[in-house]
């Protein structure tokens, strides 16, 4: 193992808890089954978090043992066991869609530590956050931005284009991160096959160089230029322009690899 000094947190963090988290393995797989069989059931379950995303999710709250979390784009409130699990002293729950709001609160009994807002407030400072939903650049910008920002932010699905922008802008602080991709549990919950199982970033205040190296160490992982050339095809009209160059381009070599036809003449013979 690399012992770069976030390796070391993980190494820590995981040698640790590993041997722990085998044995509460099954806990957590039939924790998971029952709260994904409560939720499949309602109203509002068609987009909620798949198993082994909950999975992993689970998993990595039990290691980090949050105190403050952050559920952006809580929907029909399928998450908040999780983090109850957990004992999270303080759960915000950040919600648009007005119908999702109100299946939320006929969801959610025990409401003692769950805040539910329509924007992300301001006055808490949170040390794990989950993002269920599209996000803004500023609302990104606001979280990283915090005197104590986040330990650890999980991104559920797949949600390339969050998962760059969330990279690229730990860079640009001078934050460093630690990028996990999370694994289809398919043999736990005996699944055909794989799902979305989300990923997730763990954060480290270091100096700008190891924040640059960090970033070099993770850039493929989280396909930051692939979803940078996507953004500038679809919002600034080079769409057209690169199958155009593309075209001619095919074309030119097309012309170039014809097999040129000889033709010869002969003279007649008298």
């Amino acid at each position: 193992m690399d012992f770069h000094p976030l390796n070391i947190l993980y190494y820590n963090m995981f040698g640790i808890y590993f041997k722990d988290m085998e044995c509460e393995k099954e806990k957590f797989v039939k924790f998971v089954k029952q709260n994904y069989h409560t939720f499949s059931s309602l109203p509002g379950s068609q987009h909620i978090a798949s198993k082994s995303s909950q999975l992993n999710l689970l998993e990595v709250l039990h290691v980090f043992k949050p105190n403050i979390v952050l559920d952006w784009g809580s929907g029909i409130g399928t998450l908040i066991q999780l983090y109850c699990h957990v004992n999270a002293r303080l759960i915000v729950a950040v919600e648009k869609n007005e119908w999702c709001r109100s299946q939320f609160i006929s969801n959610i009994k025990t409401t003692h530590n769950v805040i539910l807002k329509e924007e992300l407030p301001s006055n808490f400072n949170f040390d794990f956050v989950v993002i269920d939903d599209e996000i803004s650049l500023k609302s990104i910008l606001s979280l990283i931005s915090q005197e104590s920002f986040p330990k650890v932010i999980f991104v559920e699905g797949w949600r390339n284009r969050t998962v760059a922008k969330l990279s690229f802008i730990i860079l640009v602080h001078g934050l460093s991160a630690n990028f996990t991709r999370g694994r289809s549990r398919s043999q736990e919950f005996e699944l055909a096959e794989k799902e979305k199982s989300g990923a997730h970033f763990v954060l480290l205040k270091e100096n700008s160089v190891d924040s640059l190296i960090s970033w070099l160490k993770r850039c493929s992982k989280t396909h930051e230029f692939r979803e940078f050339r996507n953004f500038l095809m679809q919002n600034l009209g080079l769409f057209r322009l690169l199958r155009l160059l593309n075209f001619n381009a095919r074309s030119r070599r097309a012309l170039r690899l014809k097999p040129k036809i000889r033709v010869q003449y002969w003279r007649r013979e008298d």
